[in-house]
């Protein structure tokens, strides 16, 4: 990158301890030290190399991450912050200047280049050299992680492997073929570097086996269906990983490490401790390194559930913080058949029980709030004493277009963290997975359907309904969903609908439908809020208005097609 983000590369930024990745949460402020005084000594090095892992918390566990992954996708919209958010319905907001496009510009630009120096100054730190070997493979599946979130957001792209140290204020834009090139590179030579270190013993490293799920799903970004079910097959064979054994275990908060969870390749891992005031500070006095909370997933897919009824409910460590920031639609809710599936009542709170002392003779642990996907009876309602919200109350019938307060929805309760000091703490230490191992067996079926068909597949689906249906059988939860034993009823749609129902909610959503070629299709079909407005320019995402306000060559470096 030759424009703005250049006057940040020397300001290599290590907010981290230094000699592991569980040490660089200890908070360490680096903040404005240069990268030529870090790499006279090892700890330096490791410094820079660990300032590389921080980046990765400017994406994974973060709200705005959500609203350019999940949300305005077929499964998610915004809930009442967010109502009419450019991103939840493409409306002519979504431009060169809107604030989260800017800010992951910026960001993953800088994570690019402070990784790109951490690479320029290995060659002459006094680190031991079987050691460097090691990070240099560490570093370059960090650079390829974060070019593909610029390749994936923004289509062409500039991109270097050099060092700067003034500014240039004109840029080229690479082609997308030629950024996959570039990360194919970087992760094959991660891949050579890290084949047979265990870098396991510190948790939160990069290891082989995350170099080879990243290029399992990059080979079947690519649609290379071979080595795609290659490297999946790998992870799944050989790496020592298994799937958890139910969706409340995976999620349980206390099963978030490996191996206590052997479903999980590798996580973002974040501080139980907190940060500390002057957290963050990166490029200059006022803009604040967006990591601050911690990871903050868990306030922002929550309703404001104590309002209906502050005497009888309030704020709980159980239920949450609530940030009213993201609610599923209706199509969500509906890919769950929860009477062979079990993750419709793990992932989501169908009520909430009265948590409060009170003088309305209503006891601590009776229902106070019901929320329900099918249309509930009116003799029900007439007998209960509590709020009956069901899809009629939510949603329009004929258009699934959600028509009650927005304050008020079905909470995801993946990201929860009962483990926070206090009610009222919004930051949240819980480690954001990454690479699990069912994505392995998601790409490997995927990958096996394009090569050999539907039976081929089959048994890769099959292990992970297996782990997810009720009592265990998987067969009947796949058939409950149009698949049979001899894979029948298995395409790209029911791939994609059960990849909602396993990783929703998981950074991962919009890059999916945009490969697939379905973006517009399935949210013209499934997300009411977006569907008037969504078109096919807007699988890539603006380049920000900043950005091409900065250089000279305007001509030459131009916004996207279709946005202003």
């Amino acid at each position: 990158m030759k424009t703005r983000i250049v006057k940040f590369i020397l300001i290599i930024v290590a907010f981290l301890g230094v000699f592991s990745c569980e040490d660089y949460l200890r908070e360490e402020n680096y903040t404005y030290t240069t990268g030529s005084s870090l790499v006279t000594t090892v700890q330096g090095m490791e410094t820079m190399i660990n300032s590389c892992y921080s980046c990765l918390r400017l994406w994974y566990g973060k709200e705005p991450a959500v609203l350019l992954s999940e949300v305005g996708t077929d499964i998610y919209t915004g809930g009442n912050h967010y109502i009419s958010s450019e991103y939840a319905t493409y409306n002519s907001s979504l431009n060169g200047s809107s604030p989260e496009v800017d800010e992951y510009w910026k960001y993953f630009y800088f994570a690019l280049n402070t990784t790109n120096s951490a690479l320029g100054y290995l060659p002459e730190s006094p680190m031991n050299e079987d050691l460097k070997v090691v990070r240099e493979g560490e570093l370059k599946f960090l650079r390829a992680l974060f070019l593909w979130h610029i390749t994936e957001i923004w289509g062409d792209a500039p991109f270097t492997t050099e060092v700067y140290s003034s500014k240039v204020l004109t840029a080229t834009k690479t082609s997308v073929d030629d950024l996959y090139a570039q990360i194919f590179e970087d992760l094959l030579s991660a891949e050579i570097n890290l084949d047979g270190v265990d870098t396991q013993a510190e948790y939160g490293r990069v290891t082989i086996w995350t170099v080879r799920s990243m290029l399992a799903r990059m080979y079947l970004y690519r649609k290379d269906y071979v080595n795609a079910l290659k490297y999946a097959n790998m992870v799944i064979d050989e790496g020592g990983f298994e799937l958890a054994p139910s969706n409340d275990f995976l999620w349980d908060i206390a099963n978030t490490e490996y191996p206590g969870n052997k479903e999980i390749i590798w996580s973002v891992i974040y501080s139980d401790n907190g940060e500390p005031a002057n957290y963050g500070l990166i490029w200059s006095e006022t803009e604040i390194w967006p990591a601050r909370h911690g990871n903050n997933m868990h306030l922002t897919f929550l309703c404001y559930y104590q309002a209906y009824k502050p005497a009888l409910l309030e704020r709980s460590l159980e239920y949450g913080r609530a940030w009213v920031r993201f609610m599923p639609n209706l199509f969500l809710l509906d890919l769950y058949d929860e009477t062979v599936d079990t993750r419709f009542s793990s992932n989501f709170r169908e009520a909430f029980l009265c948590n409060k002392e009170n003088e309305l003779g209503v006891a601590i642990g009776d229902t106070v709030m019901y929320f329900s996907k099918h249309v509930v009876s009116q003799s029900m309602r007439d007998s209960a004493d509590y709020l009956i919200l069901d899809r009629n109350d939510m949603w329009d019938p004929t258009t699934e277009a959600f028509i009650y307060d927005r304050n008020y929805y079905f909470c995801l309760n993946k990201f929860l963290d009962p483990t926070r000091a206090d009610k009222e703490d919004a930051h949240s230490g819980r480690d954001v997975f990454v690479f699990r191992l069912s994505e392995m067996y998601f790409i490997a079926g995927e990958a096996e359907y394009y090569l050999n068909g539907g039976s081929a597949a089959y048994p890769y689906f099959l292990a992970m309904a297996n782990t997810r249906a009720v009592g265990g059988d998987g067969e009947a939860m796949l058939n409950s969903y149009g698949v049979t034993s001899d894979g029948s009823g298995i395409d790209i749609d029911f791939i994609l609908d059960e990849k909602g129902r396993e990783f929703c909610g998981e950074f991962i959503r919009w890059f999916d439908l945009k490969r697939t070629g379905k973006l517009v299709e399935r949210v013209r079909l499934h997300n009411p809020d977006a569907a008037a407005n969504i078109e096919d320019y807007h699988v890539v995402r603006p380049i920000p208005q900043s950005e091409l306000d900065a250089i000279k060559n305007k001509d030459e470096f131009t916004q996207n097609p279709g946005y202003n």
